[in-house]
């Protein structure tokens, strides 16, 4: 889904989930929204994933990156959560 980032903000403003994950094939998309990004992290723990996010982008933004298969990564995700 092409979902705004601001829309994730106000869906984890009245849901409060332990985690959330972004997820872009294109950086400079990532890198225009880095403020919105930042004030999400700042509401719940914030990871990206896909491409588009970079080392350095998430280190620019202080997340962490799901790197390889994010199906794979989700799952491993949920069994932590699980665990």
């Amino acid at each position: 889904a092409d979902t705004p980032v601001a829309t994730v903000s106000r869906t984890v403003g009245a849901t409060r989930p332990r985690l959330v994950v972004v997820s872009s094939t294109d950086e400079a998309r990532l890198e225009g929204e880095a403020a919105e990004l930042r004030k999400l992290a700042r509401t719940a723990p914030l990871v990206l994933s896909g491409a588009g996010a970079s080392e350095e982008l998430c280190a620019r933004l202080r997340v962490d990156r799901l790197g390889g298969n994010l199906v794979a990564a989700a799952g491993e995700v949920a069994a932590g959560a699980r665990g």
